[in-house]
C-alpha cells in the first residue's frame, strides 16, 4: 500500500478524506489519511500561513521516503503570503487554484532538492468552498438536506458550474445552503454532518464528472498508485 497524507483545511475536509476519499483510494492500493495543520493538541482548522502548512508538508515527506503528501485548501481564504496568491488574484478565475498549486509545488520541490520526486507532492486548491462540490448532484443534495432541489439547480445555472459558486459573504456555497435549510427545514446547514453525508451519497465519480479541477487532482492522486517501482521499494 502507498501511504498518502493529506493536509486539510478543517474538520469538514478531514471527515471527507476519512469517509469518502480514503475508501475509494484503498481499492487502488493507496492508504489516505487526513492531517489537520499544527502540532499535537494544537492542530486545528482554518486558513493558515503558508509557512505553517509547509512545515507540516516537509515533516510528512521527510519522515518516510515512500510517502506522498497532498493538501486540500480553499483559495478564497488563503492568506496573501501563500506562493502564487498575488499572481492568481489578477488571473482568470478558473486558473486561480492552479496558479497557487503550481507555486506551492515549486516551493516544496526547491526546498527538497532536485532528487525529490515531485509527483510525491500533490496540492489541491479548490476555488471556493468544500460545499461547492456538493452541487454536483442537486437532487441528492436536496434529499440529504430535506429541501427543494430547484433553487440548487438555479444556483449552478447562474454560476456556470459547481466549482464557480462564489465566495461572497452571503453567497458562498455553505451560506447558500444554510439559508435554504433555514427557510425549508428551519435549521441551519451542518458542515461536518450534512456536508459529509451528502458527499458520500453524491459519490466521487459524480463530483469528478461535474468538477474538472477536482477531477484533475483525483487523477494525479490515483496516478501515484501506478508509478513504477513505488510500491514496496521505499524510494
Amino acid at each position: 500500500m502507498i501511504d498518502l497524507a493529506i493536509v486539510v483545511e478543517g474538520p469538514t475536509e478531514e471527515r471527507f478524506v476519512q469517509r469518502v476519499l480514503a475508501p475509494a483510494l484503498w481499492v487502488r492500493g493507496i492508504t489516505a489519511w487526513p492531517v489537520l495543520p499544527g502540532e499535537g493538541e494544537h492542530r486545528r482548522g482554518g486558513a493558515r500561513p503558508w509557512g505553517a502548512i509547509r512545515r507540516d508538508v516537509l515533516k510528512l515527506l521527510l519522515h518516510r521516503t515512500d510517502r506522498s503528501c497532498a493538501i486540500l485548501f480553499d483559495y478564497y481564504a488563503l492568506p496573501s503570503g501563500w506562493p502564487g496568491r498575488a499572481d492568481a488574484a489578477s488571473g482568470l478565475i478558473d486558473e486561480r487554484g492552479t496558479c497557487v498549486e503550481n507555486a506551492v509545488h515549486a516551493d516544496i520541490v526547491a526546498l527538497l532538492g532536485s532528487s525529490f520526486p515531485g509527483a510525491r507532492f500533490i496540492p489541491h486548491i479548490q476555488l471556493h468552498e468544500y460545499e461547492a462540490r456538493l452541487f454536483s448532484d442537486c437532487g441528492v443534495l436536496a434529499g440529504v438536506l430535506g429541501i427543494d432541489a430547484a433553487p440548487l439547480h438555479k444556483i449552478v445555472q447562474e454560476c456556470g458550474s459547481p466549482e464557480r459558486i462564489d465566495d461572497g459573504l452571503q453567497t458562498a456555497p455553505s451560506k447558500r445552503l444554510d439559508a435554504l435549510c433555514r427557510t425549508g427545514v428551519h435549521r441551519g446547514y451542518r458542515k461536518t454532518t450534512d456536508g459529509v453525508i451528502a458527499a458520500e451519497r453524491i459519490t466521487l465519480e459524480k463530483m469528478r464528472a461535474e468538477c474538472p479541477h477536482f477531477a484533475r487532482w483525483l487523477a494525479r492522486i490515483e496516478g501515484i498508485g501506478a508509478e513504477p517501482n513505488r510500491a514496496g521499494t521505499g524510494t
